[in-house]
């Protein structure tokens, strides 16, 4: 915890950016930073602690972290001004989670900022922020998303652009595009690793080669509007965009000629797991009712009964009365939604939320009470996360999660703090640098998603490049204009001797000072050069030894973790 300690003020002017008034009584703000100790979160005086204030100070003043955020400083505690209810439900977390646990495992890598207001906010309170994301104000997540505005048009539009031919290609990027920026910048981080998550769940490729003018939309109105939602609305908001039905060919099946490779993946991949209990049998018959719909010449959805199977069918033991007329397409989402709530989809999805944030191999015992409150809560995904991070489980698992490609790649960016350019060719570089590492952004090409397992992501080769990568972001030269620090700028106030310096950069990369073994990784590192152990005016050897210290402890077991 010494980086929060390190660190707190220094972020306390960056942390109060995101945050604005609601209505909270002055006896609700200064409950806020306490309000989960009966819970084990971080209480009153364990806030000041966190801050290296005495307990006396804790419990009496404020720290300027806390002033921040407006946490007992006057009559609001500044959170945000969605629609979301006045007063914050805190999540109640294990006595024995950290600060950084938490914020490497909801968040694409700690910050200074981010470290203040957990530290402000506490760790239950500033959780249930991150789960209430129109209350957070996001000022460079909106810079990001005004740099793509193509992204708002509609699929008609785009289907006519499709003539344009190299512009059209161009476009067909944006979508990775805005998922990096988002992921480095917003400060809604718990929603945009969420967005992830979803986007690998229903896998459309993007770019695709069918339906990729519908792609953009498919990203804005089925994983975006419904990430913190409930999976039971995404599922049905899939199953009728043209982008999944182009990409697994439902828009083809017709009741003379029924395809089945959606029938397939909707029960397979996206609900009840391969192994919930769906025979051949019942592939057959969801494939016969699923028909009836296509994809007009300019793009458009159209459901047309002529093309539906419209006899009934039996899937799963449930027999589906189905019909002609729009009685067909209310069998069918009558379907799906049943598909959403069935108890193989709930340990399969809750399972996969496991698997992501807490490590390789959850218990049985964690799947099955994430499963019992997503059916108890008809599939809404809050109350699941909420199970999830206040699970003894999740504050127990620190270090069982690897970091993949896209994600080492996002940390380091976010660790060296760029400013925001709005250099659309920087983030361009960025996203070729994905691709090279190996995970570019919704680019999987199969359904099945990027895989979330630890071993699929270890080898020499993809060590070797996450070296080549970090080094070239370290030192500023790629992206050139992504408003990187470079190696002389990594610290605001350099050491002037090597020992402070690998200290000052070990509080940066992992918020913490670095164990003897790191600082003797990169001791040894620094022994082979002939840099000198203090700098004495020695500007280049300063900026040098930050920067391969910043390397080595960015490729090292801790932040490769999380």
């Amino acid at each position: 915890m010494q980086g929060l300690r390190v660190h707190a003020r220094d972020g306390a002017r960056e942390a109060a950016k995101v945050f604005r008034p609601v209505t909270l009584s002055r006896r609700q703000a200064l409950a806020a930073a306490g309000v989960a100790a009966a819970a084990g979160s971080l209480g009153a005086a364990a806030l000041g602690r966190q801050l290296g204030e005495t307990p006396a100070t804790a419990a009496g003043a404020t720290s300027d972290a806390a002033r921040a955020v407006g946490v007992g400083t006057d009559t609001t505690l500044r959170l945000g001004t969605g629609q979301a209810p006045a007063r914050l439900e805190p999540v109640a977390v294990a006595r024995s989670l950290t600060a950084e646990h938490l914020l490497s495992r909801v968040t694409y890598g700690a910050t200074p900022g981010m470290r203040a207001q957990v530290a402000s906010l506490g760790l239950s309170n500033w959780l249930a922020l991150q789960l209430s994301p129109t209350r957070i104000a996001d000022p460079l997540g909106n810079k990001v998303t005004a740099l793509y505005p193509r992204l708002d048009w509609s699929m008609s539009r785009v289907r006519a652009m499709q003539e344009q031919g190299d512009d059209y290609y161009k476009f067909l990027y944006e979508v990775g595009l805005l998922h990096i920026g988002k992921a480095i910048w917003s400060e809604r981080q718990l929603f945009e690793v969420m967005v992830d998550f979803w986007s690998n769940h229903l896998n459309v490729p993007a770019p695709a080669d069918k339906g990729s003018f519908a792609r953009h939309r498919y990203d804005a109105d089925v994983i975006r509007k419904h990430a913190l939602g409930r999976f039971e609305d995404m599922l049905v908001a899939s199953s009728t965009h043209p982008a999944m039905l182009a990409y697994l060919d439902n828009a083809l099946s017709t009741k003379q000629q029924p395809n089945e490779n959606y029938a397939r993946e909707i029960m397979e991949l996206h609900t009840l797991g391969v192994n919930g209990g769906y025979t051949e049998r019942d592939i057959k018959q969801a494939a016969l009712l699923l028909t009836g719909w296509e994809i007009t010449d300019k793009g458009a959805l159209r459901y047309v009964p002529a093309r539906h199977y419209s006899r009934p069918v039996t899937i799963l033991g449930v027999r589906h009365a189905n019909g002609t007329g729009q009685t067909g397409r209310i069998a069918q989402q009558r379907f799906v939604r049943s598909l959403a709530s069935h108890p193989s989809t709930a340990r399969y999805i809750c399972r996969k939320l496991a698997v992501h944030f807490v490590s390789d191999t959850p218990s049985d015992e964690l799947v099955g009470a994430l499963a019992s409150t997503y059916l108890r809560n008809k599939t809404a995904i809050v109350p699941v996360l909420r199970q999830l991070f206040g699970s003894q489980e999740f504050a127990g698992a620190q270090a069982q999660k690897t970091r993949r490609p896209l994600e080492r790649l996002v940390a380091v960016v976010r660790t060296l703090q760029p400013k925001f350019t709005g250099n659309k060719d920087a983030l361009q570089q960025l996203y070729w640098m994905t691709t090279t590492a190996g995970q570019t952004p919704m680019a999987w090409p199969t359904p099945d998603g990027y895989a979330d397992l630890a071993a699929k992501w270890q080898s020499p080769a993809s060590a070797l490049e996450l070296i080549n990568l970090t080094t070239a972001l370290v030192h500023g030269w790629s992206p050139d204009k992504l408003g990187l620090p470079k190696a002389e700028r990594l610290l605001a106030k350099p050491p002037s001797n090597r020992s402070a310096t690998i200290d000052a950069i070990g509080r940066k990369v992992l918020g913490r000072l670095p164990t003897a073994q790191e600082k003797t990784a990169v001791a040894q590192l620094l022994s082979a050069t002939k840099l000198p152990t203090s700098y004495r005016g020695q500007e280049w050897a300063r900026s040098e030894t930050g920067a391969l210290a910043a390397i080595v402890l960015m490729t090292s077991p801790a932040f490769l973790s999380r």
